[in-house]
């Protein structure tokens, strides 16, 4: 994971890219899921919001998914959700690996994957912020 701090004036927030590795090859189940919750457990450490993206390298039908809703929201499904890896097993499938999670407390819109030429991944999109009042 990668962290950096968005400045934003008056409402600063963390931004975590993520690069998680893959449980059916890499790793074992239970190692991605300690690995999944260290990720959040340091994430929360920090205080303030802070929004988690990348590739996860989990389905949305695991325990390491659901450890990430627990405190965190999938901002990809304020859209029909589609598979954001283009070959092999997932493909077939249609598993997401990757995501944005945002705080719990705020609001995401017009999530859409697109093409990202020479990747085997699709790119996420997704407007985040506080919500409306």
């Amino acid at each position: 994971a990668f962290a950096v701090t968005v400045d934003r004036p008056g409402a600063p927030f963390g931004l975590v890219a993520v690069h998680l590795p893959n449980p059916l090859h890499e790793i074992s189940f239970p190692d991605h899921l300690a690995m999944t919750q260290r990720l959040l457990a340091d994430v929360h450490a920090g205080g303030g919001p802070v929004v988690l993206a990348g590739d996860f390298n989990t389905s949305d039908r695991t325990h390491a998914y659901s450890a990430l809703t627990t405190s965190t929201r999938d901002a990809m499904r304020t859209t029909w959700a589609v598979t954001t890896y283009g070959t092999g097993f997932f493909r077939l499938l249609a598993r997401l690996i990757d995501y944005v999670f945002e705080p719990p407390t705020w609001c995401s819109a017009g999530a859409m994957t697109f093409e990202i030429p020479g990747s085997d991944h699709r790119g996420l999109s997704v407007s985040l912020g506080t919500c409306p009042l």
